[in-house]
């Protein structure tokens, strides 16, 4: 069991509380996702830094994130959409020089230090991974408030439209009703095997 030491206002410091998200997002996945104004935040807990990014995930601020299985998240905004990201592993290319100014390409004067610097810092700093929308889901008119996953039943969501829907996987809908049509057949005997 994880815990983690959370300071509300009103609280003594020393108060200690169980990681509210621990359900959510496990201290073992060492990944937070984080809503920040329109945009989708991943951050690594091992290697201490963003590792993927989407400043405009939605048209408006994003209410809620949570995390699906498969590398997957989903997210909701004020603008009524509700969008299903995967988190993919960018190809890592060789260190390529940079240029740092005009005359450093032709040859001419010193190599500034500073711009060499910031080169390296942005290449440090480069995410190692992107969050790439795999779903939008159209359904609601107004702010999506809230959403809940469940594994076996879909997503359901709720909106300001005063309407919660019930998403369904159409792929795994259709195999589950398939299964129970063959279950049926074989139980009244009606389902001929081919020799």
């Amino acid at each position: 069991m994880t815990f983690l030491f959370i300071i509300l206002p009103g609280m003594k410091r020393n108060t200690l509380r169980k990681n509210p998200f621990e359900d959510e997002f496990p201290v073992k996945t060492s990944n937070i996702f984080v809503a920040v104004g329109r945009g989708l935040y991943v951050y690594n807990l091992q290697m201490k830094h963003v590792i993927a990014c989407q400043k405009t995930a939605h048209d408006s601020n994003v209410l809620h994130v949570a995390k699906l299985p498969n590398r997957q998240l989903i997210s909701c905004s004020e603008d009524g959409s509700v969008r299903i990201w995967e988190l993919r592993e960018k190809q890592q290319r060789a260190a390529e020089p940079v240029p740092t100014g005009f005359f450093n390409m032709w040859g001419f004067g010193r190599v500034n230090k500073q711009a060499c610097h910031s080169v390296k810092k942005q290449q440090e700093n480069a995410t190692s991974c992107s969050l790439e929308l795999i779903g939008d889901l159209i359904g609601h008119s107004s702010s999506v408030e809230m959403f809940l996953y469940f594994e076996d039943h879909g997503l359901v969501t709720c909106s300001a439209d005063h309407l919660v829907i019930l998403w369904k996987n159409g792929e795994r809908e259709s195999g589950l009703r398939s299964l129970k049509l063959f279950q049926k057949l074989e139980e009244n005997g009606d389902l001929y095997h081919a020799v």
